[in-house]
């Protein structure tokens, strides 16, 4: 059998700062988990580079919404390592 492989590709026009300052956000987290689930955040904690100080600790505790709507879990959002522009990486703890 003979392997085939492809590539996916896309421009993106913004430059990486700006790139950055929408994939943060808790707001973009639940972008990409719509429409099937969404976090809830406290409103001061939904950019990361606001939480950079807090890093690797408890940030907040988030209900996981069925739809939107049904609560179906909970979990604590916490942030292991963080570089600014860069990249992070989040864990949740139950």
């Amino acid at each position: 059998m003979k392997d085939y492989t492809f590539k996916v590709q896309s421009t993106i026009h913004l430059n990486s700062s700006d790139v950055w300052n929408i994939i943060s956000t808790m707001e973009q987290v639940n972008n990409e988990l719509f429409p099937f689930a969404r976090m809830t955040y406290p409103v001061n904690k939904n950019h990361f580079c606001n939480l950079i100080e807090a890093s690797n600790e408890k940030l907040f505790t988030s209900w996981i919404l069925l739809f939107g709507i049904l609560p179906i879990d909970i979990h604590f959002l916490k942030l292991e390592k963080i570089e600014e522009g860069k990249h992070f990486m989040k864990t949740l703890l139950r």
